[in-house]
């Protein structure tokens, strides 16, 4: 197969390699999420939007809810609740602001409702706070009395180049590859602020948006270049646009200069625990951190794979004693989080093969290449995909070939768990893929959270597809602000957070204890089902769960994903002309 050809020209200082850097950011370029931020960049202006003067501050009716899962066998409940022990939960009083102060220590709860959003499993707490108070006025660089100014950077690429490479890659599932305009990503993100704005109490402040135009590259910037306009594009958020927050901190250097101006950023892409605390307590994400996904994952591989024969596995490899070999990019805070899942697994008297690859899509085609003889030649019965969605992409196309096929155990990075992707793969090998999520099942896209509070304040339009990714990056935000209390700084955000009861839905179980800085506490077991229709796209194959939710030391003990077992046999003894 010919290698994907380089790109002629240059971004900044540092050679177009698109998409070479960081691999979670990659797989969500190409699954749907970070393709929407890199929108066309001609003749943008700097737009800012803020709360109209209609604009009600009571909650609207509760936006649509979903079936609760549960967590190791509790049923979780509507509204907030402390979904770990341990969590940061007031002693009496309630939620702590964070002064530290207890927020409902004198009137309780508001009159109307005990959460900002009635229905919402994730919604902190309604606080007894009158309109007439004081909020402190301008506690913190970006905020008012009346306004918390907040930013979404616009880079310079142009969505096209990045519509061509997905589209080349996905061959004929090429139409599955949405599209979107710089109106529609920027509508979306307004519509967010408005939700928040008119759901949230905020404590007498309303949300202003400015959406503008960076020097940056986020493809430099992937790759771990691009610091230079990273740091400029900070320098401009801090001192120009004097913003509290920036919601689109989605690479590590934009991250890094944030946190060096002081200003509070979310989006960081699946780094490290010890990241988040050398940059604490301005960096937040929606994203899962990969020492605690790690931490997770090794331990599922501990409890329900090592031990047990590879009975998830095709043709040559069924049943044989499982050889697991470990998939991750050779970048160092990657690298970092392998190394403390593969300690975890050594010391319970496991041990792994571990492969590496660059994320440098010009190589990706020779790389999968090399990847599947490695792993043939290996004997390798169970592969676990640490990657971006790029790869079991191009290497369950090249294992067929080769028809070789193993077990593939998914773990929750970078959308891999979305049917949407799944569907890409060939499935062929697919069928035999199983693993963990940290997120929840799927919802349709008319169905979800993040549907419903875009349509609620602006019934005419559609949110783009993949809004629930700013959905909660704009939740995360809007979480913190309110647990904070009326005294807003970064550090009170942080106080707040840990404060945060938590709750468990759509998306899992979400909380901030001590030591965290992304809100993921738990996952699920899930396997692949060629035949179940995907509610997320009415398209055949999905991934299914029992849903019920472990924390990371709590994997049960037994062979993996047995409901998938039953499928692979009823495969092996259906004729092929019925499959």
């Amino acid at each position: 197969m010919n290698r994907f050809p380089r790109g002629e020209r240059s971004l900044g200082r540092a050679p177009r390699r698109l998409f070479g850097g960081y691999g979670p950011l990659l797989a969500m370029a190409v699954a749907f999420v970070l393709v929407v931020t890199l929108v066309p960049t001609v003749g943008r202006e700097q737009i800012v939007v803020t709360a109209q003067s209609g604009d009600p501050t009571a909650a609207t009716p509760a936006v649509p809810g979903v079936a609760s899962s549960t967590t190791a066998g509790t049923a979780a409940r509507p509204g907030p609740r402390s979904p770990l022990a341990g969590s940061a939960t007031a002693a009496s009083g309630g939620p702590r602001a964070g002064s530290g102060a207890p927020l409902t220590a004198a009137a309780g709860p508001c009159a109307d409702r005990r959460v900002q959003v009635v229905g919402d499993p994730y919604s902190p707490p309604c606080v007894a706070w009158a309109a007439s108070s004081d909020n402190g006025g301008a506690t913190y660089s970006g905020v008012t009395k009346d306004t918390i100014k907040i930013s979404f950077r616009q880079p310079v690429e142009e969505i096209s180049d990045l519509f061509g490479v997905v589209r080349q890659l996905a061959g004929d599932k090429a139409d599955k590859v949405p599209s979107f305009t710089t109106a529609d990503v920027e509508r979306t993100i307004g519509d967010y602020v408005t939700y928040f704005n008119r759901n949230f109490q905020f404590y007498g402040r309303k949300l202003e948006l400015v959406n503008w135009q960076g020097k940056g590259s986020i493809l430099n910037e992937f790759q771990g270049a691009g610091q230079e306009a990273a740091q400029a594009d900070a320098i401009r958020a801090a001192k120009e646009l004097k913003v509290f927050a920036d919601i689109s901190a989605l690479t590590q250097p934009y991250a890094d200069s944030l946190t060096r101006q002081g200003v509070l950023n979310v989006g960081a892409p699946y780094l490290s625990q010890q990241w988040f605390a050398a940059h604490a307590p301005y960096s937040w994400s929606p994203n899962p951190d990969c020492t605690s996904l790690m931490h997770s994952v090794a331990q599922y591989l501990n409890r329900r794979v090592f031990g047990y024969p590879a009975s998830h596995a095709g043709p040559g490899l069924l049943d044989k004693p499982r050889k697991v070999g470990v998939i991750a990019p050779d970048n160092p805070e990657y690298q970092q989080c392998t190394d403390s899942g593969v300690r975890i697994m050594n010391a319970a008297g496991n041990k792994v093969t571990r492969y590496s690859y660059t994320l440098d899509l010009s190589r990706f085609s020779d790389q999968a290449n090399n990847l599947a003889a490695k792993v043939k030649a290996d004997g390798i019965t169970t592969v676990v995909l640490l990657t971006d969605p790029l790869v079991p992409l191009l290497m369950s196309s090249r294992l067929s070939q080769q028809q070789y096929y193993p077990e593939w155990v998914e773990c929750g990075t970078a959308l891999i768990d979305y049917d949407e992707l799944g569907q890409l793969y060939d499935p062929a090998q697919w069928k035999h893929a199983f693993g963990i999520s940290e997120w929840g099942q799927q919802q349709p896209q008319g169905a979800s959270f993040a549907y419903a509070a875009a349509k609620s304040v602006d019934p005419n339009h559609e949110p783009i597809f993949g809004a629930e990714y700013f959905y909660n990056l704009m939740y995360v935000l809007a979480t913190g602000i309110q647990t904070a209390g009326p005294h807003l700084t970064p550090q009170s955000f942080q106080t707040g957070m840990r404060a945060y009861p938590g709750g468990t839905g759509h998306q899992g179980t979400w909380a901030y204890p001590d030591g965290t800085w992304t809100p993921e506490r738990d996952a699920r077991e899930i396997w692949w089902d060629p035949e179940a229709t995907s509610v997320a796209n009415h398209a055949p194959g999905r991934w299914n769960s029992t849903e019920t939710r472990y924390r990371p030391d709590a994997w049960p003990t037994g062979p993996a994903a047995p409901q998938q077992l039953q499928l692979l046999a009823h495969d092996a003894t259906t004729p092929p002309e019925r499959r």
